[in-house]
């Protein structure tokens, strides 16, 4: 079907498409246990296996402080992404029969959209410990089918998938022990983000200090636009097509307006996000991007100028 030219930039701009919702959840399959020992001073606290918050932590120290351990969760869920992180650390006194532990924790993520949706797990550890100690357990099993996309000896990973309204489970298993005069810590994340086939790159440079940024978002398979660094109201300029403009230079820098103003959209403050859908429909589609503002001498400043390419 060959589409009006219009409609690529009213797929684009359309505000009213449903909102398309990511979830993610955790539960713990077994208490979360940590211990601080010294000898004759062992001190455990624990997280109840269950439904977890959406942060929280468990934290155990001897009483001087000289051995600690704690693990700390956190999850959260955007238009641009979802993530659940899993910390432990582990801190043991130079002092014989010191030890100190966190885990085996043993937690399951589940994710979940409210429509079908491509997207892309982004898997990563950072892992640190003492010469001597014990190995520390840090693996992360999309599916929860038995095989390890992420371990202590593989430390990052990538699994693309179509996310659905059934819960996928993720499961997350942390354990970090320090023997005497040792630190141990182990951070993992699982991070969900748009599979939407977008490529983003910068095609001229700023005259001032305003940055656009384009994150890829679920909503609409198409991109979240924010002007990062932003003093004053910027306006959102998007094209079709380039069509360079030369503007004043600002402190010897030069201005150069890319896109075609076919759509100007006003971002208050800089934080601002401003969504553009870009539907299967409309594909291929490339689509211009850059902001302006009023500098302090009524002069129009410009942000970095982007293509974003949509297959």
């Amino acid at each position: 079907m060959k589409l009006p030219a219009t409609y690529p930039l009213l797929a684009v701009l359309a505000a009213g498409l449903p909102a398309q919702q990511v979830y993610v959840g955790a539960n713990a399959q077994a208490p979360m246990v940590v211990t601080a020992s010294l000898p004759g001073n062992i001190v455990t606290d624990s997280q109840p296996a269950g439904q977890l918050p959406i942060f929280g932590g468990v934290q155990s120290q001897t009483a001087g402080f000289e051995s600690s351990a704690r693990v700390n969760w956190s999850s959260w869920a955007s238009t641009q992404a979802a993530t659940f992180s899993l910390d432990a650390q582990t801190v043991a006194a130079p002092v014989v029969g010191a030890v100190a532990t966190s885990g085996e924790h043993n937690v399951l993520v589940y994710f979940s959209a409210s429509a079908p949706l491509a997207a892309r797990f982004e898997l990563s550890a950072i892992v640190s410990a003492s010469a001597g100690t014990p190995t520390p357990l840090a693996r992360i099993d999309v599916h929860d089918d038995g095989i390890s996309e992420l371990s202590e000896s593989w430390p990052t990973g990538s699994v693309s998938l179509t996310l659905g309204t059934t819960p996928l489970p993720v499961r997350v298993r942390v354990r970090a022990e320090a023997q005497p005069g040792a630190v141990v810590s182990v951070h993992l994340e699982v991070r969900l983000v748009p599979n939407n086939s977008l490529q983003s790159g910068t095609l001229v440079q700023g005259c001032n200090l305003d940055y656009l940024v384009a994150t890829p978002s679920f909503v609409g398979t198409g991109v979240d636009f924010r002007v990062a660094s932003a003093k004053t109201p910027n306006v959102l300029v998007l094209g079709l097509q380039a069509a360079p403009v030369v503007l004043p230079a600002i402190g010897g820098l030069p201005c150069l307006l890319l896109p075609r103003p076919d759509a100007l959209i006003l971002l208050t403050y800089s934080q601002q996000i401003q969504h553009v859908s870009i539907p299967l429909a409309a594909r291929p589609l490339q689509v211009f991007a850059q902001s302006a503002s009023l500098t302090t001498s009524s002069q129009i400043g410009l942000s970095n100028g982007l293509l974003i390419s949509a297959y």
